[in-house]
């Protein structure tokens, strides 16, 4: 199995609740939790198509109170993972 290339381009992410600081953080949190998923358990999809989404909507999920940025980034990268391989949503 070869190894494929994916390249993931995050042009607006809303998160209500969080202070303008904890951005570069919770960008930094998400980058990793995503590459973990993506190298993980990839995104299925058939041999050698090559599908460029212009848009994701990954969904919402709900937030403990007072939960680190690290764990709300982690949601987020799920909820993200999960949008580009059709599961948003799920549980």
């Amino acid at each position: 199995m070869g190894v494929s290339k994916v390249e993931i381009e995050i042009e607006q992410l809303s998160l209500d609740g969080f202070a303008p600081a904890d951005r570069f953080r919770i960008a930094d949190a998400i980058k990793r939790e995503l590459s973990r998923l993506m190298t993980e358990r990839g995104m299925e999809r058939p041999a050698g198509s090559r599908a460029r989404v212009a848009k994701v909507d990954a969904g919402s999920f709900r937030v403990a109170p007072h939960a680190s940025v690290e764990s709300v980034a982690r949601q987020a990268a799920r909820a993200i993972h999960g949008g580009l391989v059709g599961k948003a949503g799920r549980k």
